[in-house]
Parts: C-alpha cells; structure tokens; sequence
C-alpha cells in the first residue's frame, strides 16, 4: 500500500473542490468555526477512532495466528483480508452485513454530493437560492458511476490510478490561488 500514497494525496485532490463545493452550500448561516471543526476535525477524529480501533484488532488477530491478513495483503487479497477481520468481530455475518451496509451509504452520499457540485458548476445563472435540475443531478450521477468503472474495465486500478493524477495535478495550482484569496478576503473583512 505505500505505492498508493500519490493516488490518495492526488484522489483528496481531485475530489476537494466537490466536497468544497457541496459542504459550503449546505453550511449556509454556520460560521467557519463551526464548518472547520465539523468536517475536519469531527470527520477525522471518526476516521482515526475506527482505524485504529479495526486496526488494532487486525493486529491483535495477527499475532495470536487467529487470522493471517499480511498474507492475504501480500497476495493482493486486501478486500478479502478485511473482509476477514471485519467477519471474525462478533456476529461475523451480521457485521459484515451492517459494514457493506455503511458502505454503501457513505458511496451514496458522495456521489449525490459530487453530483450535486457538478450540476451546479454545469448550471448556468443559477441564483444561490436556486437548485439545479434533478436530470442534471442524475446525469452527472450516472457518468460518476459509468466513468471509472469504464476506466477500471479498460486498464484495471493503475489507468483510473493515473486519471485521477492527472487531473489532480491542475487543481494543486487552484488550490494556491484560492488560499491565497481567501487569506485575502478573511484579512480584509470588518
């Protein structure tokens, strides 16, 4: 897995202006206190507790040779080894039920949130108040889903690996704009 540490660095990239996008259209009226702790700081405090929390049991199991995830890991096996550790936590089936079913959820929510960001940069005069059109929602929805597994089926991880590189690249320079305009604007507001 340390190989995959540009793709994750470059993914957060490419999918920031999304999310960006999305948190600041429904964080209308909080102050930016409150937007910075509850994405940031609560979302990753959430993600620290549950890997290190799964993690550890992973471990654990490990070294008593209950169950053996470096192997699986080495094979290139990784679905099948968490999948593992997830299904020997109590109630193994239901677990695992209840794991795909989250899942499943966040998927979801990301894509109707990227949906959502993409429809609206698609939209033309759209007032603040305004939503843009379901069909949109759902089109861009729908190319979310059919574009990487397109990717997927033509080269395997390393194409969609190498897409997404690609279009993160652009973005790292929008991102120093925008940091600099926003230390611009917070600076200058009375």
């Amino acid at each position: 897995m340390e190989n995959w540490s540009i793709f994750y660095w470059s993914w957060w990239v490419a999918v920031g202006p999304f999310n960006g996008m999305f948190i600041t259209k429904i964080s209308k009226g909080r102050t930016i206190r409150q937007v910075i702790l509850g994405t940031l700081f609560f979302g990753s405090m959430g993600c620290a507790i549950f890997y290190n929390i799964l993690g550890n049991y992973a471990l654990s199991l490990e070294l008593s040779g209950e169950f053996i995830t470096t192997q699986l890991i080495h094979l290139g096996k990784a679905a099948s080894a968490i999948s593992g550790v997830v299904g020997s936590l109590p109630g193994g089936h239901l677990t695992i039920f209840l794991f795909t079913l989250m899942s499943v959820v966040f998927m979801a929510t990301t894509f109707d949130s990227t949906s959502y960001a993409l429809a609206l940069c698609a939209t033309e005069k759209l007032e603040p108040d305004q939503e843009p059109a379901r069909w949109q929602r759902l089109f861009w929805a729908f190319t979310l889903v059919i574009l990487p597994l397109s990717l997927i089926y033509i080269g395997g991880l390393e194409s969609l690996k190498l897409v997404v590189l690609i279009s993160a690249l652009p973005l790292v320079f929008v991102y120093i704009m925008m940091g600099v305009s926003l230390f611009i604007n917070l600076r200058n507001h009375k």
